[in-house]
C-alpha cells in the first residue's frame, strides 16, 4: 500500500484525486496525453507501444496479474499496492443473439479452439500485452464475474446508486 499511503500523506483521496475525462476512443485519449491536455491515461498498452518505444509516453504501471513481456520493468498495480486496481483487466469476447442455432455456436467454438492454439494469434496477443484466455475459462461464468466486479466498482465510486 505504499502508493496509497503516499496519496494520504499529501491529503489526496485516491477516489477523488483525479477527474474522469471521457474521450471517444484510445486514439483521441493518446492525442490528448501527447498534447498535454491530460496528465495520464489508462488504456490497453498495445495501442500505445509506438509512443512508449519512441519515448513520448512513459508507462507507470500495468493492469495485469503479471508484468508484461513487452514492458518488463513496469510494475503491476498490485506490486505498487493497488490491490483493487490489480484486478482491473481488459477483456473481449465473441457474442451472438440468444437464439443462435446450436450448429452455428458449435462452428464458432471450433474456430475459437483453432485460434486458441494458433501461433500467430498468440504472438500478436503477446505483442499487444494481452493474455489470451481462449479455451481456458468458461466465458459465461467469466463474463458474469466481470460484470459483477465492474458494477461493484461503479457503485463503490459513486457512479451508480
Amino acid at each position: 500500500m505504499a502508493r496509497n499511503t503516499q496519496l494520504a500523506d499529501v491529503d489526496l483521496d485516491p477516489l477523488t484525486a483525479a477527474t474522469l475525462v471521457p474521450y471517444r476512443g484510445g486514439g483521441e485519449l493518446a492525442t490528448a496525453l501527447l498534447g498535454g491536455h491530460v496528465d495520464f491515461l489508462a488504456i490497453a498498452a498495445g495501442s500505445l507501444m509506438p509512443h512508449i518505444e519512441s519515448g513520448d509516453m512513459r508507462p507507470l504501471m500495468v493492469y495485469s496479474p503479471e508484468r508484461m513481456d513487452a514492458l518488463p520493468d513496469v510494475p503491476t498495480a498490485e506490486e505498487l499496492g493497488y490491490e483493487l486496481a490489480g484486478q482491473v483487466i481488459g477483456w473481449s469476447a465473441l457474442y451472438g443473439p440468444p437464439d443462435l442455432p446450436q450448429e452455428v455456436v458449435e462452428a464458432w467454438e471450433g474456430v475459437m479452439d483453432q485460434v486458441a492454439e494458433d501461433e500467430m494469434w498468440l504472438s500478436r496477443a503477446d505483442d499487444r500485452g494481452s493474455i489470451s484466455t481462449i479455451g481456458s475459462v468458461d466465458m459465461s461464468t467469466y463474463a458474469q464475474e466481470q460484470y459483477e466486479f465492474y458494477r461493484g466498482l461503479a457503485e463503490e465510486f459513486g457512479y451508480l446508486d
